[in-house]
Formats: structure tokens, sequence, C-alpha cells
């Protein structure tokens, strides 16, 4: 009698707590934004922000932020002003998608518009996370007409971008399923970050 009592007691407390929680919360609506729009933060802010997204941690504090707000900040790597350095950008996308990440590329990295991801997959090798994009022969065009160090940086550019965002070591950029073959380089394994 005595523990049937206690057992009654603990579920109304439960319940009770239960129903304090649930008046407490308050649902806020997400900020009105276009899909596939990025924000840019400044350095300042990147170093006080929690959650920063980096090469170690990748995909995983990417998931966790996204659970949270929808929104993930990505590191953009793109050529500074001479071709001479990549240098690193935080964006805000949506969500973590391969179209989010290419249109960020395109918006600030200097890609064509028509350029498109076929398909992008994670996946192991020898124990190492590693990403296979396949794109659209406009991404083989594009990167073909540039001289050699206007292909690295391009190369680099997405590369980076991909790698960081996804949390992977290494990638395989193939174009409508075969090597990617600029007029500098055959691109027919996996590449790591560019310096």
């Amino acid at each position: 009698m005595k523990n049937t009592k206690k057992i009654i007691a603990g579920v109304a407390l439960v319940a009770m707590l239960a129903g304090i929680s649930a008046c407490s919360k308050e649902e806020v609506p997400p900020p009105a934004e276009a899909e596939g729009t990025t924000t840019v933060t400044t350095e300042a802010e990147q170093k006080e922000e929690p959650g920063q997204i980096t090469a170690e941690t990748g995909s995983q504090d990417a998931a966790a932020q996204q659970e949270e707000s929808g929104a993930v900040e990505i590191t953009l790597y793109k050529s500074n002003d001479d071709a001479t350095a990549l240098v690193q950008e935080t964006v805000q996308v949506d969500q973590l998608t391969p179209e989010n990440v290419l249109a960020v590329l395109i918006e600030r990295g200097g890609l064509q518009a028509d350029i498109r991801i076929l398909s992008l997959e994670q996946a192991e090798d020898n124990g190492k996370k590693v990403l296979n994009i396949d794109f659209s022969q406009e991404f083989g065009n594009y990167v073909g007409s540039m001289g050699t160090a206007g292909e690295y940086m391009i190369m680099g550019s997405v590369c980076n971008t991909f790698l960081n965002a996804y949390g992977c070591e290494r990638v395989k950029i193939t174009v409508e399923g075969g090597v990617l073959a600029t007029g500098h380089k055959e691109y027919t394994g996996y590449n790591g970050y560019y310096e």
C-alpha cells in the first residue's frame, strides 16, 4: 500500500513538472530568409561564436547547429584578389546541402552560375572520411579554361570548402561520372586540403 502511494505521488509529480515545462515553452518562428541566402560573419564575430566549424569537427558541429536553428555556418575558401593564396570567409546557409554549398561558391567564390552537382556521396577510404562529388560538364569546362594558377585556386576553393563543410579528409571530383581532365592535369584520385 505504501509503495502504491509512493508510485502514484511520483507519477503525479512527473506529470506536474511536464505540464509546467510544456506551458513555459514558447515557440519562436524562424527568421524569414530566402532559401540559399548567405550571411557573412566578420572575423571578430567568428572568434566569439561557439560551434564554429573547423576541419577537425566539420559535419558534427554542422549537424548539431542545424538541429538547433536550421541554419549552418560553413567556411568558404576562395582566391584572394591577386590569385596567390586561398582566403577564408565564414558564411551561413539554410541547411548543409551540396546545392547550398555550391550556391555560396558560385556567389562568392567566382564559379560560373551554370555549374551543377550531379551527386555527392560521403564514404570511407582506408579508414578516412572521404567525399565523392560528381559535377556537370560545365565545371570541367570552367576549370579547363583557367591558367595553372587559376585552376589551382578553383580546385582549392571547391575542395577545401566541401571538405570543411562535411568534415572529411579527402575528396574525389569527377565530371559527368568521368575523370576531370584539364589542359594541365588529370584528377584521377582523392585530393586533400589545398594550402
